[in-house]
């Protein structure tokens, strides 16, 4: 009988510890970054920087760049409408913009990824559809099943048929559950889930990419959060802490003060306190890039993994003592140990230009053309 308890109590433990295990989140050995006060910033903390103008013609019109990758020495980019994809010079490819509801169609693509092997997935959260293509001609491979309905963005785990999901908890208030991450196979079978977030869960604002591969290690930043996890099918483990300085995210209490996301959203947007309410991170071996809104202004924080200096500035006062049109480049995704980033022709002041390699892609540019690439590295003194 002694026996028998002593079994029981093991495998209690045992239990104790796996599920410790997938809903521990805030571990010892994460690193907290502070990324500083605003401070005054010249554009001269870019280094090692490449130009790329995107040819624009009839069959390439881009809208606002929402995600933007480099594979295999092409580019692929996706707006509110369409798939596009670029030579490493900028020379227009292919593209993938079938409007409609069919098999391989989209209305609103939301995000795309590219897995380890060259497959192509795109997320149009309005349709409730993932849908797989052939990265090298774009021709549509599958639909893959989602677990639950409007999935605020998705991920695909490296050389694995295995698919991690983010929901905001109004996007599945027909669930009980309270985790907002979700592991399933291509057939929608759920494998795993995590995360417990904070009562901001049932607020759909945020990015559609906040997963990220990080020398082959998944990244995931959740909405209205500080913090960024490291995210395996079995944990979810806290990886960096971040602040800025006096600006925080909203505090908890707001998401249970009122009883709709309107009035959440309205008081963070025009109240009186200066909340930090969406946030990008881009990661490198060398570098943390944080790019955030507060109100209707971008702000961007450099953390130097070497150095462990930081900087943190707001974009529209970046002095441009490099003379590459009056603007900061603001990143928008990675390219080896690279940032990219992107200068919207229509943004530009065209009498500040004196960067030569600039200059000369500003050879006919207007403001209705495509936008100028920068790949770049930043040096923080």
């Amino acid at each position: 009988m002694k026996s028998y308890k002593l079994i029981i109590l093991c495998l209690s433990l045992l239990l104790f510890c796996q599920c410790r295990t997938k809903k521990e989140q805030d571990k010892t050995n994460s690193i907290n970054i502070d990324f500083g006060d605003i401070c005054k910033t010249k554009t001269t903390i870019i280094s090692g920087k490449k130009f790329i103008r995107l040819e624009t013609n009839d069959k390439c019109l881009i809208q606002k760049i929402k995600q933007i990758e480099i594979f295999n020495d092409k580019i692929y980019l996706m707006d509110d409408m369409c798939f596009y994809s670029f030579s490493l010079d900028g020379k227009f490819l292919n593209k993938i913009n079938h409007s409609g509801v069919g098999p391989g169609e989209f209305m609103m693509p939301s995000s795309f990824w590219i897995d380890s092997k060259g497959g192509l997935y795109i997320l149009d959260s309005s349709l409730n559809k993932l849908m797989k293509y052939n990265l090298d001609d774009f021709l549509f491979i599958e639909n893959i099943k989602l677990p639950y309905v409007i999935p605020m963005s998705f991920c695909v785990f490296p050389d694995e048929e295995l698919f991690s999901y983010y929901y905001s908890l109004a996007s599945k208030k027909d669930v009980e559950q309270e985790e907002q991450i979700f592991f399933a196979d291509k057939a929608g079978k759920i494998k795993a889930k995590m995360y417990q977030g904070n009562p901001s869960g049932k607020i759909c604002h945020g990015t559609s990419t906040n997963f990220y591969l990080q020398n082959n290690k998944m990244r995931v930043y959740p909405y209205f959060s500080n913090k960024i996890y490291t995210l395996s099918k079995d944990t979810i483990q806290l990886c960096y802490s971040l602040s800025f300085g006096k600006y925080s995210f909203p505090d908890e209490k707001l998401f249970t003060k009122y009883d709709n996301s309107g009035d959440i959203m309205k008081e963070i947007w025009t109240g009186s306190k200066d909340w930090i309410r969406l946030m990008y991170v881009y990661e490198t071996d060398d570098l943390l890039a944080v790019k955030y809104y507060i109100k209707k202004d971008f702000y961007v924080g450099f953390w130097d993994k070497r150095t462990k200096k930081s900087t943190n500035f707001k974009y529209n006062d970046v002095e441009d003592d490099l003379g590459i049109g009056g603007k900061f480049p603001l990143p928008m995704g990675r390219y080896k140990n690279m940032l990219i980033g992107t200068i919207q022709p229509f943004d530009m002041d065209m009498n500040m230009v004196r960067q030569p390699e600039m200059k000369k892609l500003m050879q006919g540019i207007t403001e209705e053309s495509n936008p100028i690439l920068v790949l770049y590295s930043v040096k923080l003194r």
